[in-house]
């Protein structure tokens, strides 16, 4: 399982936040709150920081979505990878 923090292009928008998702494949991803919201999971996934924090449980879950997703898959071509925390914590050195 690839997971991976986005933002929908155009990325300039002033209200485009960053979202975590998981590779389907090559060329898809899914929108892991979106997904969330859809499957009635209470986890919103909003930060790679969330799924650390939900360990081995958050895992499971989005497993679960990956496998029957209710959400339309994004192109991997209309979104923007970001770093997987790009906000860290504290200082990891």
């Amino acid at each position: 399982m690839k997971l991976a923090s986005f933002q929908y292009l155009p990325a300039k928008s002033a209200e485009n936040e960053i979202r975590t998702g998981v590779f389907l494949d090559d060329n898809n991803i899914l929108d892991l709150q979106l997904e969330a919201v859809a499957q009635g999971f209470a986890n919103n996934f909003a930060t790679m920081l969330d799924i650390i924090a939900g360990g081995a449980a958050a895992l499971a879950q989005i497993s679960l979505m990956a496998e029957k997703p209710r959400t339309a898959a994004i192109m991997l071509n209309t979104v923007l990878l970001c770093a997987p925390i790009p906000r860290p914590r504290k200082n990891v050195f």
